[in-house]
Formats: C-alpha cells, sequence, structure tokens
C-alpha cells in the first residue's frame, strides 16, 4: 500500500474554510454573549495556533462555547481577501461575448504587468467565480431597474447611394436604377414605418413596398424585387393581416377581422403547432386586405389575441376601442435586438439571466459604443 504525500493546496483551502467557519462562529458568539452579559475575558496567542477561552458565566455560554472551540493555524487572514468590484468589467464580458475565465485570466494578467499582483502579494488576483459573480450582480442590477427604451431612429441605407449620384458627373445606368429605387420605393417606405411605428401598420407597408415598385419594367429586375419583398412579406401572413385590418378605420374591414378570427379561433384545436410561413403574395392587388390568397392560406388566430374575448372583438368592430400590447414594426432596430437575445439563449438559460445579459450589452453599448483609441475608452 502506498501512502501519497501532503496535498499543500488542499489543505491551504481546508485552513481558509475552517477559518471562515471560525470567523462566522466568533460572530454569533459574540453576540449570543453580549444579549446574555458575558464577556470573553482571556486570548491566548502563541507562534503556532490560536486558543480562544471564554468566560462561563451560565450554563448556555458554557454549553456553546465548548462546542464552538477548535483549533486554527493563523496563516490565514480575511484582510486578504479580494473585495474589489468589478462593474466595469462585467459589462465588457456580455459586450465582448467573454467568458468569465478568459476575462479572469486576461484582467489578472494586466494586474500583474502594472505590479499590482506578484509573488509576494497575490491578494488582486482575479478568478473566474469573481468575474461571474461581478457579471450576475451587474445584470440583476438592471433588470432590477428595468426602464422602457424607445427606438429612436431607423438607419437610412439610401442616403449613400444619393451621394455617390450627385457626386458622379456621369452615373453609370445601375447606379441610376439603384437611386430611382430610392427615391420611388425605399425613402417613401421608411418615412412611413418612421411615421408609423406599430407592428399594426406592418401588412400596409408591405403593400405600399408593392404598390411603389410597380413602376419598374415587367423584366428581369422587377422579378427580382418581387421575390426579395415575397421572401421577406412577414406582414403578409395571415395574422399579423388580421391585426392590421381589426385596427383599420373602415368599419367592414374590422368586421371582416373579426368574424375571420373568430373563426380561426373555433377551429383551432390548440395542441397542433402551427408553422409561421410567408405566403404567396398578390402583386395586383388593389387594397392591402387582397395581397394574399385567404383561401389558399391556413388562417390562424393571432397570439396577441388570443386572451382577447369574442365579446371585446365584436365591439371593437363597431367602435374600434380595443387597446392591445403594441410592438414595433420590423426595423433594423429590431433585427439587431433579435440578434441579441439569440446570443443570449446561446450564453446563458434562465429568463432573468437572458433579460440581464440583454439589458446589460445594451448598457454598455451604450456607455461605451467603441474603442479604437485610448481616447475612446470611458469610464
Amino acid at each position: 500500500m502506498a501512502i501519497g504525500g501532503i496535498d499543500k493546496q488542499e489543505t491551504v483551502r481546508l485552513r481558509k474554510r475552517q477559518a471562515r467557519q471560525f470567523e462566522r462562529s466568533m460572530k454569533g458568539v459574540k453576540k449570543f454573549c453580549s444579549t446574555q452579559g458575558s464577556n470573553i475575558v482571556s486570548t491566548a496567542l502563541d507562534e503556532d495556533e490560536t486558543h480562544i477561552n471564554f468566560s462561563k458565566t451560565n450554563l448556555a455560554t458554557e454549553t456553546l462555547l465548548t462546542n464552538l472551540s477548535f483549533t486554527i493555524t493563523p496563516t490565514t487572514s480575511f484582510a486578504n481577501q479580494n473585495l474589489l468590484q468589478l462593474p466595469t468589467l462585467a459589462k465588457v464580458c456580455d459586450t465582448y461575448r467573454l467568458f468569465t475565465r478568459s476575462a479572469a485570466a486576461v484582467a489578472s494578467a494586466v494586474l500583474v504587468d502594472v505590479g499590482l499582483v506578484s509573488d509576494e502579494d497575490s491578494t488582486l488576483v482575479i478568478d473566474k467565480n469573481k468575474v461571474h459573480r461581478a457579471v450576475s450582480k451587474a445584470r440583476k442590477n438592471i433588470y432590477q431597474n428595468i426602464s422602457k427604451v424607445s427606438l429612436n431612429s431607423i438607419y437610412f441605407d439610401g442616403r449613400k447611394d444619393k451621394t455617390l449620384y450627385v457626386s458622379t458627373p456621369d452615373p453609370s445606368e445601375s447606379l441610376q436604377i439603384l437611386v430611382e429605387y430610392v427615391v420611388k420605393v425605399y425613402a417613401p417606405i421608411w418615412f412611413s414605418i418612421k411615421q408609423k411605428t406599430s407592428f399594426k401598420d406592418g401588412a400596409k407597408d408591405i403593400f405600399n413596398l408593392i404598390l411603389f415598385s410597380r413602376y419598374l419594367p415587367p423584366t428581369n429586375l422587377r422579378t427580382i424585387v418581387d421575390s426579395v419583398i415575397e421572401r421577406n412579406a412577414f406582414y403578409a401572413h395571415p395574422e399579423n393581416l388580421l391585426v392590421s385590418m381589426l385596427f383599420d378605420d373602415r368599419d367592414y374591414i374590422r368586421e371582416l377581422a373579426c368574424r375571420r378570427i373568430i373563426k380561426a379561433r373555433n377551429t383551432d384545436n390548440g395542441f397542433k403547432q402551427r408553422i409561421f410561413k410567408t405566403p404567396k403574395l398578390n402583386f395586383s392587388a388593389k387594397d392591402y386586405t387582397e395581397i394574399i390568397s385567404w383561401q389558399e392560406c391556413q388562417v390562424t388566430l393571432p397570439p396577441v389575441l388570443r386572451d382577447v374575448t369574442n365579446d371585446k372583438l365584436k365591439k371593437m368592430a363597431k367602435d374600434g376601442s380595443l387597446k392591445i400590447v403594441d410592438f414595433p414594426c420590423h426595423t433594423q432596430s429590431v433585427e439587431r435586438y433579435v440578434k441579441l437575445v439569440t446570443e443570449a439563449s446561446q450564453s446563458v438559460t434562465n429568463v432573468n439571466s437572458r433579460d440581464g445579459f440583454v439589458r446589460t450589452t445594451l448598457q454598455s453599448r451604450a456607455e461605451f459604443p467603441i474603442f479604437g483609441h485610448k481616447n475612446k475608452f470611458k469610464f
């Protein structure tokens, strides 16, 4: 039988844990003794070990102190604990998708290079657990201070093409086609989305996009544009069309939407998983309610109206007084948020952690948008 040597690291770890237990026990003893009128009368210290002796003023105190009496070595100092808070490091971890182990290694290496950590003094060394606690704390703080943030703007890609067109003495045919499309289609739709940002107007934006692009000749160019519109026509789905129709200014359109929603609710079994697929579009439609063939599409209940009763729907069809949760329509900002939520789902698990991850990243981007040079760094 072979007997292994002493595990120094494990021994140090156990001694530290024992010291922490002793410290917590001492706090409880002092609190108990203060309530009972007892005082500590002597503390004997020697070079190798520490013995704690207490005055036994009553039976309860004597029993408690007997159970807590043990010996520890004075090698552990609680002043050596790293009590630094790392809120900025936590935000940077979420912004740049750093693992806690990688962030701890980089941060500790920087502390070594600047001379704050050495072999003699390793108090400020940062481990992955400390980074993990800092990240969790930052997410929790932001989650507790939730504030509604509205989308401020939409990035206008067309301005680059127009600038190039104006600055070119003899623009090519391709550049002229692009600029004409920006002026006749892209810019009007952009301002329409900017003016009416609700998802209830998404189907109307799809219809206007079809309508404005009809100036294109029926050639390969229009075919390309139509295929792109149809591939991205998520607001032409029956669910979104019904929501737009339910909030239409025309009474008969609202009544038609109400009947179709009630019919979809009655035929919905509630168990079969629906497939959200963009439908075939009718590019010759005269109204946004006609951009799809209702007979060929499977009409399902819009999730946003799932908790709205039939009586409220009928009342809405008459006077248009229904109020539901409003969402912004599909913009580039929403696409960035969808991408961010997807990244959060890949990094953390539960709902609160995902929400904290998203909000921490957004706050860090707002406070620290770019770091190309030292003068861009902000605290």
